[in-house]
């Protein structure tokens, strides 16, 4: 890959924290260098994703001010339970769904992503007078898909996805990041939440507003 890709990749990556309002903003402490990084700052690695897991919890913040126009949302697991290539063939056979085969390796800008699996639906809705109201055509996501990353061998750029909640496709359902914004569209944005629905598991209620 020519140095110029790694530097447009890392700009859809800052365009994605502006764009999104939601920067992957990682605390760095002190630590032992990454195996796989080499002298340019980049990373050699076999697979995108290092570890898959089912979204089981939730952290829900929102802008300096208190707004609710845009907030964000970040997927966690069961740590215990994260799937890597440790874990043996349980991780090659997600890996592959994701089309990722580790056949060899690649440069990137960061180490190794972590991504939510077994996520096969996304709704919004609005509870009023006791009643759960869809209200998924009101609601914009935003989060990275690389799926394209993947499916070009690594060539072409990730892509920002922002469209209503209503209009996504199964695949790009597949391809959610941990890390999403949604933008409620509504004038009255109490009581709502953010539903993922789990592939053989409970849905993720996620709480987005109170009264």
């Amino acid at each position: 890959m020519k140095t110029v890709v790694y530097y447009l990749l890392i700009a859809l990556f800052a365009f994605s924290a502006i764009a999104c309002s939601k920067p992957r903003v990682e605390v760095k402490h002190k630590k032992e260098r990454d195996p796989n990084e080499i002298e340019t700052g980049m990373f050699y690695l076999r697979y995108l994703f290092e570890r898959y897991y089912v979204p089981t919890s939730y952290r829900v913040e929102y802008d300096r001010e208190g707004k609710l126009n845009v907030i964000s949302v970040y997927l966690n697991g069961y740590r215990d339970k994260y799937i890597s290539e440790e874990t043996g063939a349980e991780f090659y056979r997600i890996a592959e769904q994701f089309g990722e085969y580790g056949r060899e390796t690649f440069a990137f800008p960061m180490p190794a992503l972590y991504k939510p699996y077994n996520v096969v639906g996304i709704n919004a809705y609005q509870t009023k007078d006791g009643k759960k109201i869809d209200v998924s055509d009101q609601f914009r996501i935003c989060y990275t898909d690389f799926s394209i990353f993947v499916k070009s061998n690594h060539r072409e750029e990730p892509m920002l996805l922002s469209k209503k909640i209503s209009e996504l496709t199964s695949e790009e359902i597949k391809w959610i990041d941990r890390d999403i914004s949604v933008f409620p569209k509504m004038e009255d944005k109490r009581n709502l939440t953010l539903e993922l629905t789990i592939k053989d598991a409970e849905p993720l209620v996620i709480k987005l507003t109170g009264e």
